[in-house]
Formats: C-alpha cells, structure tokens, sequence
C-alpha cells in the first residue's frame, strides 16, 4: 500500500503577494508622518479629536484624518469616536521616549530611499523603458 504524496499547500496569491510589496510603501510612509509630527506623543495621556491633533502640528485635518485612518486600519491607532484617535500597543513604540523602539528609530529606515547614498546606488544609469 503506497501513500500518496499531500498536494503542496496553497501560497498567498501572486497578485497579493506583490500588491502587498509594492503597496507596503504607504504604511511606511504614513508611519513616517506621525513619528515625525509626535502625533503619539500627543497622544498618549489619552485620545484626542483630529481637530486638535492637526491644530497642535500645524497640519491639514483632512489629510491628517485620512493618515491616521489608514493607520488605524493595520492596527497602529484605534479610532475610538468618529474623528477620535487613541494608541495601541504597537503605537506606544511611537513615543518618543519608548522603552523598546521609539519614533527616532523610525526615521532612519523610512528616509532610505531617500538618501544620496541609497539613490547614488540603487538608480538606474539609464532611463527605464516604457512598459
């Protein structure tokens, strides 16, 4: 009696897979934003209104709003009124004086593409063709 091998298990779908890589950009950006702006540490004696977040960091409320909703959607803020946001555990690492990581971290990784060093590098010596 011959025991038939187990089909392979299901991956991610390819299309997920690079969405997700290529899109994984936008978190890290919109992370970028509020480690910089301290919207964290302006949170953490409790949840605040986007109003006084925006008015405190001197930015668009909207634009504010839609970031930390994105955000909000992994899990790093909690919307916890309409327009009201509070930490996480994984925004408390935000804070400025984190124990573990902290906001200054974040500045590194999330300005490397930016870096001379990094374009210097990593650009094409020549235009890409069209697709």
């Amino acid at each position: 009696m011959s025991i038939a091998p187990s089909p392979p298990a299901a991956g991610p779908n390819p299309i997920d897979k690079i969405l997700q890589a290529a899109l994984g950009f936008m978190a890290t950006a919109a992370i970028h934003a509020v480690a910089r702006l301290g919207i964290a540490d302006l949170l953490k004696d409790g949840p605040l209104q986007v109003s006084s977040l925006a008015k405190s960091t001197a930015t668009n409320q909207d634009a504010l709003y839609r970031v930390l909703r994105a955000l909000a959607s992994n899990g790093i803020f909690t919307e916890t009124a309409p327009r009201t946001f509070a930490l996480t555990p994984p925004a408390q690492l935000l804070v400025k004086d984190a124990p573990v990581l902290s906001a200054t971290w974040c500045f590194g990784w999330a300005t490397l593409a930016t870096s001379a060093p990094f374009r210097s590098c990593c650009t094409p010596s020549r235009p890409a063709k069209p697709l």
